[in-house]
């Protein structure tokens, strides 16, 4: 006669083990009646992506990494998304609990909804930048429904990204504010040891001054210590200093859109044939709707 553990026990004694895969997978291997459990188990670490929503699952990730047996185990790893929701004020500890050392194959970085339940926005270490430089490979980046204390908060991360490529600012509510922490020459020594960053997405996002967008564009200029304008004419219009491949801006909320949107008006004949402009917008709103493309510049 076979005497077989009831489900219950077998469950309670795999999840006992649920940091160790060496061990789930022995008992994978050990009873058909354990593969379901234990597959369960495995699957999470051969995950291609990671998602992070509440401190739990902060504090599971940082165990499994802490164990070294576990660590081969990520480096599969090519997504990491933080979603702060509800329970939030965790996400600038990300770089210091999930160190980039343990993802080396990570390529793509989210933050969802970071900031967004606190009543005031928390400020993030300067050593927060350069424990995530540690992602080396990360290759973009990505900021959805996310308040940030200040510019210069996001000028840190952004540069201290070898990698970078991509940056994508999706209907941020932001607290940007022009950062006077640091000049226009400053800037651009980080330029010159900064890769190209050739795709830059600004989706729905609200400036409190119009010069918050300048200084966001600013950090992408080659010469940033040339002339500046308005808006997205420094980026789009001034053909010397276009650096971005791609250029992608809908539904732009900013003070002085009427001034952005004379310029573009008046100018958008002189752009060149590899520029591909389509411009809607509406005075009374005060939005403005682009979509360009660089090519060939």
């Amino acid at each position: 006669m076979t005497w077989v553990l009831p489900q219950e026990l077998t469950d309670y004694i795999i999840e006992s083990f649920w940091d160790d895969p060496r061990t789930l997978r022995s008992c994978a291997l050990t009873c058909r009646a354990w593969l379901f459990t234990n597959n369960s188990h495995l699957a999470a670490y051969h995950a291609s992506r990671k998602e992070i929503r509440s401190v739990a699952d902060l504090d599971l990730l940082s165990r499994r990494l802490s164990r070294r047996e576990s660590r081969r185990f990520h480096r599969n790893v090519v997504e990491l998304q933080v979603h702060e929701g509800r329970k939030g004020g965790f996400a600038h500890t990300i770089p210091f609990r999930v160190s980039g050392a343990f993802l080396p194959n990570l390529e793509r970085l989210s933050f969802v909804s970071v900031g967004q339940t606190v009543r005031r926005v928390l400020h993030w270490h300067y050593s927060v930048s350069k424990h995530v430089g540690l992602y080396r490979r990360v290759s973009r980046l990505r900021f959805d429904h996310c308040r940030l204390p200040s510019l210069e908060t996001l000028r840190r991360i952004v540069f201290s990204l070898p990698s970078l490529q991509s940056l994508s600012l999706n209907h941020a509510n932001t607290e940007f504010l022009p950062s006077c922490t640091h000049s226009a020459i400053e800037d651009a020594a980080i330029l010159r040891q900064h890769p190209k960053v050739v795709e830059l997405q600004i989706l729905r996002c609200t400036f409190n001054r119009p010069s918050g967008l300048r200084h966001l564009l600013q950090w992408f200029r080659p010469d940033v210590a040339g002339k500046l304008v308005f808006g997205i004419e420094m980026v789009v219009l001034s053909r010397r200093d276009i650096r971005l491949l791609r250029l992608s801006v809908w539904q732009l909320i900013a003070q002085d859109t009427q001034r952005i949107l004379h310029g573009l008006k008046t100018r958008i004949d002189r752009l060149p044939n590899s520029i591909r402009v389509l411009l809607d917008w509406n005075a009374g709103v005060k939005r403005l709707r682009c979509s360009c493309d660089i090519r060939k510049v």
